[in-house]
């Protein structure tokens, strides 16, 4: 075990790319604290949620990466992943609930009827 990351309700911590995040931070030298509070700010970017809170806990330190011109620039392209599938799942949420909604009217209808 390497690391350990825990959010309030409402962070999605579940998926890969947290944790992808969370260790390339530390490879780039960030702290715990650092890891913390960005993955906090990008899942109440997410959630619109004023109230999130991440602990990330760092049992070992993974190996720091070596120093290039693609570091950057990988770290960008995660980030515009990251961004792209958080803007597809809160599209995918709306969607649902908005097939929720013309459910409900539609069995509110047939009672009526």
């Amino acid at each position: 075990l390497q690391l350990l990351l825990i959010g309030s309700d409402g962070v999605d911590l579940s998926d890969d790319l947290s944790l992808t995040h969370a260790r390339r931070l530390l490879r780039e030298g960030k702290s715990a604290t650092g890891v913390a509070e960005f993955l906090a700010k990008k899942c109440g970017e997410v959630e619109n949620s004023d109230n999130t809170a991440v602990i990330a806990v760092v049992f070992k330190k993974p190996e720091p990466l070596a120093k290039s011109s693609h570091g950057s620039s990988a770290m960008k392209l995660l980030r515009a992943k990251w961004a792209a599938a958080e803007a597809l799942k809160k599209k995918m949420e709306e969607e649902d609930a908005r097939v929720g909604q013309e459910t409900s009217a539609e069995a509110s209808t047939s009672l009526e009827a």
